[in-house]
């Protein structure tokens, strides 16, 4: 019965955290300036990519394309 009760209140944490961190902020507003005008976002955002090696040609190959794909998509 212990262990049930734990399992419940764990279940019920993880639920808990997850919704949390999924936050409704409006995604469409940007952020004020000093006469509190409101100034679009410009960020696309970052892609990362972490090789294991650069050495390796195959993985050189892979960061290459996906830089090229990142310029023609404007990032």
């Amino acid at each position: 019965m212990n262990n049930r009760k734990h399992f419940l209140a764990s279940i019920l944490i993880s639920f808990t955290l997850a919704l949390s961190g999924c936050g409704g902020g409006d995604e469409s507003s940007g952020s004020g300036d000093a006469n509190g005008s409101m100034v679009p976002n410009t960020v696309k955002g970052v892609i990362a990519y972490s090789p294991l090696t650069l050495s390796n040609p195959f993985f050189k190959i892979i960061g290459d394309s996906i830089e090229a794909a990142a310029k023609q998509h404007g990032y």
